[in-house]
């Protein structure tokens, strides 16, 4: 960093005339003024590529001679361009500031590499002070202090790019499975030579401080595993445990007849000591497959010659067997014992269909997934007979004679739906336990009365459960609908004054009036009229 100062000087002579007058030693020195200060340049640091930023200068001065102007010049020192933009500005008092605007200097299109910032400030008395000050374009999508990031030790010769994290969040760096014995010692740097910044951790309370000037290290009796973290702003740093298991396969896949025996898209997971995982497949009767240490058959492979639910190496293809019912599977692979299994999971697709539904016997309705083995969805529904099935067919159907809530069975009765009217459903087909919950539909929005705070209820009609309507003042402003007054069923859209709404659509901007509104809940076709 260089630093130009400008300073009066007086002759000693002078002086000593100044100091034989009556004024106090401090008194004589409040005559002399001094040069302006350059207190903070906001572009510091690594700057991740493409990122809008200004740059603002903050400066001060004492108040015998005020602030007056203050230019600033940035340069590529990668590439040898000096003063490639340029600004100048007015300042005064004794505090002041100077922002350059990204648009000015472009800085969404500066390319990789190390900028100088050059500041000169001058003040009322002419003196004046000129610094440099650095910054780094890198290329990454998160904003950091630094371009890079490194874990140097005793566990790597205190050099190299073994450990080298990446940056995973704004200022936030990660490396994954660092082994450190209870005798280790390490630093952060930012460069993998220790040529740069480097951090210390010196009283062990996971918060570094610049091991510049401090000869201490990170020597705290970690011991283990860890995924590290290490944040360049804070200097907090975090080391989470990692249990390495036994494992005797670098990969596991699995390849078969539902990938045509080759890709990478059934994947196992490691999730204990030597046993490996596939969460979900979807497997059919006659699906054929084989484990697989590399996504091509290009090593070794398992099959089961008897089957006995133990893999043989180079063994027959594993067949499924016509009895089982199409679904996701778990599947579970052993490479110590070479043992395996094949747990079901759930079914592709739940429906519900009956004289009740919209599409009454003649097809299913699907439910949406919940994600944690339930099935639910809004449906209108006229008074009739349902059931749920799986797959859209009838080998796996629940039914019951109760309603609105009960424990269907497989193959049993219809279930019979009382009334007609707007039902949210819910459905577990592993204990074959369901809800049919009444709702109302409201329409709510800052342009209703009762803005965002509250629905205006609408009314059914009584031949179309799907239809509701109300006649309703409005305000220009943006409105929705939705059911049950919650959040989890609503519908939007983007067209005025009629259009086709979905379930989580956009705010439907609306003008003032009094309407007649209408919506239907199944085909999501609103007007307001």
């Amino acid at each position: 960093m260089k630093k130009v100062f400008t300073k009066l000087f007086l002759p000693f002579a002078v002086l000593g005339v100044i100091m034989s007058c009556e004024d106090t030693i401090t008194d004589s020195f409040d005559i002399l003024d001094i040069a302006p200060v350059i207190d903070e340049v906001s572009a510091s640091g690594a700057i991740a590529l493409g990122t809008e930023f200004d740059i603002t200068i903050k400066v001060s001065d004492g108040e015998n001679s005020p602030l007056a102007s203050i230019s600033v010049a940035l340069s590529d020192t990668t590439r040898g361009i000096a003063d490639f933009a340029t600004t100048t500005g007015t300042v005064s008092g004794t505090s002041d500031s100077l922002v350059w605007a990204a648009a000015d200097f472009g800085s969404t299109g500066l390319d990789t590499g190390v900028y100088e910032i050059e500041v000169t400030v001058t003040d009322a008395a002419n003196l004046s002070v000129t610094e440099s000050f650095y910054f780094e374009i890198f290329d990454a999508a998160f904003q950091a202090n630094n371009s890079g990031m490194y874990i140097l030790g005793s566990m790597n010769g205190w050099g190299g790019t073994d450990l080298e994290m990446e940056l995973i969040a704004d200022n936030t760096w990660y490396v994954e499975e660092v082994a450190i014995t209870a005798g280790d010692e390490f630093k952060f740097a930012n460069t993998s030579d220790f040529s740069g910044e480097d951090w210390t951790d010196d009283n062990c309370d996971l918060t570094c401080v610049p091991a510049a000037g401090n000869p201490t290290n990170i020597a705290c009796g970690y011991s283990g595993t860890f995924n590290v973290t290490f944040n360049d702003e804070t200097l907090v740093y975090s080391l989470e445990s990692v249990v390495m298991l036994e494992q005797n396969l670098d990969d596991l896949y699995l390849l078969g007849s539902f990938n045509n025996f080759d890709g990478d898209e059934y994947r196992f997971a490691l999730d204990d000591d030597n046993t490996w995982i596939l969460e979900e497949v979807l497997l059919a009767p006659g699906d054929a497959f084989k484990f697989s240490d590399s996504d091509s058959f290009s090593g070794n492979n398992w099959g089961d010659n008897e089957p006995d639910s133990i893999a043989d190496l180079f063994g027959s293809t594993i067949v499924m067997p016509e009895s089982i019912d199409e679904a996701f599977y778990k599947v579970t692979f052993n490479d110590s014992d070479f043992t395996y299994s094949i747990e079901f999971v759930k079914f592709p697709s739940i429906g519900i269909i009956g004289s009740a539904t919209p599409t009454g016997w003649d097809s299913d309705t699907d439910l949406n997934d919940d994600g944690d083995g339930t099935f639910s969805m809004i449906i209108p529904l006229t008074a009739g007979e349902v059931k749920f099935r799986a797959n859209d067919e009838w080998t796996n159907n629940w039914g019951a004679t109760d309603f609105p809530s009960g424990t269907g069975t497989l193959n049993g009765p219809n279930i019979p739906v009382d009334a007609a009217g707007l039902y949210i459903v819910d459905f577990n087909p592993s204990t074959g336990e369901y809800t049919f919950t009444s709702t109302n539909v409201g329409i709510i929005g800052d342009a209703t009365p009762g803005g965002w705070d509250s629905d205006t209820d609408m009314t059914m009609d009584a031949a179309d459960p799907a239809i509701w309507t109300i006649t309703v003042t409005l305000t220009d402003g943006e409105s929705k609908f939705r059911a049950n007054d919650d959040w989890a069923y609503n519908w939007g859209g983007s067209d005025f004054p009629s259009g086709t709404a979905t379930l989580g659509g956009p705010n439907i901007p609306t003008t003032a009036g009094t309407y007649d509104v209408t919506l239907n809940v199944w085909t999501g076709e609103y007007s307001y009229e």
